[in-house]
Parts: C-alpha cells; sequence; structure tokens
C-alpha cells in the first residue's frame, strides 16, 4: 500500500481576502479551519503505526502534506517526530508524482488517496489548498480536480485504489463569475499499457453533493474517525480463506453504520457518505489476525428497566467461562455469538431475561423482552 495523505486548516489568502470583486467574496467565505490538521495527521499516523496481520497488505511509503496554523509533525517508528511539508500547489504536485510513480511500480499496489480540507464542487470535485487565492486574478489555479487525479490514476498499474475526501460539495454563489482554470499535475499518459485489469477505486465522500461536511474544532472529523475505526475492523467481515478481512465490497455499508453509530444525534443517513467512482470486484485492504472488538448497545421493554438491570454477557459455546458484566447499557465484544442475560433484585418487579445473539461488525444493538413479575 502507498498513500497520500493531505489536510489543508491553513488558508491565509482566506482569511484577509485583498479582493473585493468576486474572488474576494468567494475567499471570505471560507477562511482557516482546525479540524483538517489533526485528522490527516490521525490518518497519517494510523498508517504509519497500527498494528498489522500477519497477512496484511504491507505499508510501503507514505507521503504527507499538512498545511496548519501551527507546525504540524508525525510521530515516527523510533518515537522521533518529523515535521511535514506544506500542501500548496507546486509541493502537492511534486508529491503525487512521487506517489504515482511508486503505486504504478507494481499491479498489487493498494493505492491509497486522503484530503481533508475545503472543497467545491460545480461539475466535479475541487481540492482547494493552502495558496488558494494567492492570485485573486487567477482563484482555480491552486485547486486541484479529483478528476484529475483519477483519470490519471486509472493508467496506473495499481487496480486497487481507494480515495477519501473529507470537504464540502458546495458550489459558491459567485462561482460562475471566475473563467480561471486548474493546473494540470502532470501530462496524460498517451499511450496506455495493455492489458489493464479491472479498475476497483471507489470514492467515499463524507457528505453528499451539495451538502457541507462536519467538523470538529481542533479534532479529528467525525467522517475521518469513522473512516479509521472501519479500517481498524468494523469494516471487516469473516473469510473462509483469510480469517477477517476489510475489502471494498462491504466498506461503504459498513462505514456509513459507524458514522450514524458514532454521532446518532446529527447524523443524516442520507447525505453522510457518498460512494462514487469504479467499483468492480473485491479488493482485500486489511487482513486481521483475528475476530475485532465490535461496539454494542443493549435495549429492553420496558426501557425502564434496563437501569435496575444486572447485565451479564457471555461467549456461545463456551458456557463455562466468566461472564463479562455491562454497566450503562454499553461495551465492546469480539465479534461471534453471546448469550445476553439481564438479571434482577428481588422485588424490583421483572423477571430474569436472556437472549442469543451473534455479533459482528460494525455493531450490534441487544434487544431483549422483559416480562413483569
Amino acid at each position: 500500500m502507498h498513500a497520500f495523505v493531505v489536510g489543508v486548516g491553513a488558508y491565509p489568502y482566506c482569511d484577509d481576502p485583498a479582493d473585493d470583486g468576486p474572488a474576494g467574496r468567494v475567499l471570505g467565505d471560507l477562511g482557516s479551519v482546525t479540524s483538517p490538521p489533526p485528522s490527516a495527521a490521525a490518518v497519517a499516523e494510523w498508517l504509519l503505526h497500527a498494528p498489522r496481520g500477519t497477512n496484511d497488505p504491507p505499508v510501503g511509503t507514505v507521503e504527507v502534506l499538512i498545511s496548519s496554523i501551527a507546525e504540524v509533525s508525525l510521530r515516527l517508528g523510533d518515537g522521533t517526530r518529523q515535521s511535514v511539508g506544506r500542501a500548496v500547489f507546486d509541493e502537492f504536485k511534486a508529491a503525487f508524482r512521487r506517489w504515482r510513480r511508486r503505486c504504478d511500480s507494481h499491479r498489487d499496489n493498494i493505492a491509497l488517496f486522503y484530503f481533508c480540507g475545503h472543497g467545491w464542487e460545480l461539475d466535479g470535485q475541487l481540492l482547494l489548498l493552502e495558496d488558494l487565492g494567492r492570485d485573486p486574478d487567477a482563484l482555480l489555479e491552486n485547486c486541484v480536480e479529483l478528476s484529475e487525479i483519477r483519470t490519471i490514476m486509472q493508467h496506473c498499474r495499481a487496480r486497487t485504489q481507494v480515495y477519501f475526501v473529507d470537504a464540502c460539495r458546495q458550489m459558491p454563489p459567485d462561482f460562475a463569475q471566475l473563467t480561471s482554470a486548474t493546473r494540470a499535475l502532470m501530462d496524460h499518459p498517451r499511450q496506455v499499457r495493455l492489458p489493464l485489469s479491472p479498475l476497483d477505486a471507489p470514492v467515499y465522500f463524507s457528505t453528499a453533493r451539495r451538502f457541507e461536511a462536519q467538523a470538529r474544532q481542533d479534532a479529528v472529523t467525525p467522517f475521518t474517525a469513522a473512516v479509521l475505526r472501519t479500517l481498524d475492523g468494523l469494516g471487516a467481515h469473516p473469510s473462509s480463506s483469510n480469517g477477517w478481512t476489510v475489502a471494498t465490497d462491504r466498506f461503504g455499508p459498513h462505514l456509513r453504520d459507524v458514522i450514524i453509530w458514532d454521532n446518532p444525534e446529527d447524523t443524516d443517513r442520507l447525505s453522510c457518505l457518498t460512494v462514487e467512482g469504479e467499483q468492480s470486484g473485491v479488493s482485500v485492504l486489511r487482513t486481521l489476525d483475528g475476530p475485532p472488538l465490535v461496539p454494542f448497545r443493549l435495549t429492553c421493554e420496558p426501557a425502564h428497566a434496563l437501569p435496575v438491570a444486572e447485565v451479564s454477557i457471555r461467549s456461545f459455546p463456551d458456557s463455562a467461562g466468566n461472564p463479562m458484566t455491562v454497566d450503562g447499557g454499553r461495551g465492546e465484544v469480539s465479534a461471534g455469538v453471546y448469550h445476553v442475560e439481564l438479571g434482577f433484585p428481588d422485588g424490583v418487579g421483572f423477571r430474569k431475561a436472556s437472549a442469543f445473539a451473534e455479533v459482528l461488525p460494525p455493531n450490534r444493538t441487544f434487544h431483549t423482552e422483559v416480562e413483569q413479575a
């Protein structure tokens, strides 16, 4: 796996636009933001340090660009920290070319691209870099078209490619008055090496078209946090040959469920995730050495029985093992089959209740009917 990770939080030319025309109004609607730097850093450090399974696709290289008001550094394997380059157009172009060449070195490579920052969408998704607005007379020259990245990568030997875009997908009102264009990242191949195997290249957007992306002040975004949890195991499924695998065929539905599970109060199911791009076959992104931990919650009918219940969960068929006690109606267990039991102290008016349930990623709700004593 070769990764290219970009986070843009600092937009100096948007904080104080020099132009008072359409370009200045467009820039003034943006401004610096604080969630992309920690989000991109979390993705990069996960790639560098996450425990890998025995048969996990290895991480080869990680290109990282992060623009922040404060300097950003990443923790390396030996415990030292290394500063990273800023996400300006020239740095992006050079890093993209290095990433593409590495991905193109072998057909079994996996190409991973991640972007978090401001975005616009008109006919396609624009990724806005730190030096957006440096020249207000050519506003779009420091934007990158996602479609160009994907067009170039269609000719890459790596036939598994995953794209994560954590950015807004709206068009500013004055955008139609701008006539400048983006700059090319590189020459497109004129001749294609044949034959090319089918391309599996899903694009996971943090929001639907015409919607804003969700962010948290000075913290990892909900979308990015869910992506990492899904890669860590909540996107896994049991495989007859490879144990537990995280693969592209189930990644989108599992990612949506993780986003909603983690943010139940402020997430719209229809707009919290959009999956586009080419999807052909099943590409394995992770292989785990054992069953992943799966979050669960308990509910019961009537609901007021749960606070007074003594809850225990026991792995099945290992009935002799020690049960796990649950406080607060939530917890995590390894994927598997469990026996859930709700006991009640004398005098509270409910009978003991139990149920069997299979727990699989990305999450599980145990619901139990409780009878009056």
